[in-house]
């Protein structure tokens, strides 16, 4: 296979200039895409950040709100707001599973199942499902969730976000409460 030569000079600097353009051509066409790429990655980063921050702030305002009811189940013993506060605990849930299904670094996920693990062992100590009951396992668990939380508030920084869990308090002061009661 030969090559026909050019026929003049013009096109002879024509078919270099094509020669050397094309490959920046390509190379263009290249970072083009690459950019796109990078700029759809950013924008799914971008969004999955602004979803956990809207997640983790609802959370927040749940675990007040359950702070809110279990304190107020505390000082007035209701059974009713007992009640309410196992339903915020069931938001709760439901929020933490959509929370889940997130993209999170390694420490946001210990910290996240931490988080769960402690509301579950404060929901339990409040009585659980079956509703409330004093006993030595509700002493239990309310002293381990005192634990974890001031570990989880002690390693984490995260202390005015976490401390929000301070529903392990309120369970403490239930435990001393219906101690006066039964002594």
């Amino acid at each position: 296979m030969s090559f026909s030569r050019p026929r003049s000079f013009l096109q002879l600097v024509l078919l270099g200039f094509v020669l050397v353009t094309l490959p920046l051509i390509i190379a263009i066409i290249n970072a083009i895409l690459s950019v796109d790429r990078l700029a759809a990655q950013s924008e799914q980063a971008v969004l999955a950040a602004a979803e956990i921050t809207r997640h983790s702030q609802d959370i927040v305002e749940q675990l007040i709100d359950m702070e809110r009811k279990a304190r107020q189940y505390d000082v007035l013993g209701d059974v009713a707001l007992f009640v309410a506060y196992k339903t915020a605990h069931e938001q709760f849930v439901s929020m933490t599973s959509d929370l889940g299904r997130l993209p999170l670094d390694e420490k946001q996920q210990q910290d996240f199942q931490i988080l769960i693990a402690t509301e579950r062992e404060v929901f339990q100590a409040l009585g659980g499902a079956s509703g409330p009951e004093i006993g030595p396992e509700k002493k239990r668990f309310a002293r381990r969730g005192r634990e974890k939380t001031r570990h989880l508030q002690d390693t984490s920084g995260y202390r005015s976000g976490f401390s929000k869990i301070s529903v392990v308090d309120a369970i403490c002061r239930v435990d001393s409460q219906s101690e006066r009661m039964d002594g």
